[in-house]
């Protein structure tokens, strides 16, 4: 197997790859939408909406897309909508959504999110 030497991650919506050189900046913010606090008995409480808009860019000199002093760029661009909810009571919140990623040059992605307080 291949070693492992990505420790953060790819631009959103780009393929893992093994990297030797990389640098990663990302600029998220998270804004969350009132949802009214809706109460459906035991099956579901739902806190919240967050639209997190994102725009994602890394490079890396030894790439083999690399051309010189010219590094390889790996970009991206969209948004994530997520709901906050608890299902059938249980204490923890779950977050569930969609996230759809632009990267120029290549085809849209989308994204199925879900994420625990477990």
């Amino acid at each position: 197997p291949l070693p492992d030497y990505n420790l953060v991650r790819m631009p959103f919506g780009h393929r893992k790859q093994v990297l030797m050189n990389y640098h990663r900046t990302t600029l998220e913010y998270a804004l969350p939408i009132y949802a009214g606090d809706l109460d459906g008995g035991f099956l579901f409480y739902l806190k919240r909406f967050i639209l997190i808009p994102f725009v994602d860019y890394a490079w890396d000199k030894e790439h083999p897309a690399a051309q010189g002093t010219q590094p390889a760029s790996f970009f991206s661009y969209g948004s994530a909508v997520m709901v906050t909810t608890r299902l059938f009571r249980i204490g923890t919140d779950l977050q569930f959504g969609v996230r759809w990623s632009a990267l120029p040059g290549e085809r849209d992605r989308v994204q199925f999110i879900l994420s625990t307080g477990l």
